[in-house]
């Protein structure tokens, strides 16, 4: 379906569930299946995650796998607390103070922002996502 909607992005809850911990897994059963590209390709550039998890792992399982510039900040607020508990997780999950800045705001605004020149057109991101795989294999 990603390949027949070019545009669209997708935002995963809870950091995807077990999805991103699970890729190699998944993989080694479905394959690629009909897709042009491999699946770590378009959670590369097409999903977005939010960070709702508060568990430390999970938030580096995930910047290792798909990079801090597809996380999004999520607090599952009221069930999970104040919203300042997720910046207080992220905090101790993400050190960068400018990996932190982007996960907590700077990457959401960019859709809401038309005019943001931050963000790059999915083919762009998939140029530069194909590029990263191709030198990693």
């Amino acid at each position: 379906m990603l390949d027949r909607i070019p545009g669209l992005e997708v935002i995963m809850p809870h950091l995807g569930g077990s999805l991103l911990y699970l890729l190699g897994r998944y993989e080694d059963v479905a394959g690629q299946g009909d897709a042009e590209h491999p699946t770590i390709d378009y959670l590369r550039t097409r999903f977005y995650f939010d960070t709702c998890s508060f568990h430390v792992p999970a938030v580096h399982c995930a910047i290792e796998t798909v990079g801090v510039s597809r996380l999004v900040m999520g607090t599952d607020s009221p069930f999970r607390g104040a919203p300042q508990r997720m910046v207080d997780h992220l905090e101790e999950a993400v050190p960068d103070s400018s990996d932190r800045e982007m996960i907590m705001g700077t990457t959401a605004q960019q859709w809401f922002d038309p005019k943001d020149s931050t963000r790059n057109d999915s083919k762009q991101k998939r140029s530069e996502n194909e590029t990263l795989t191709k030198g990693a294999r």
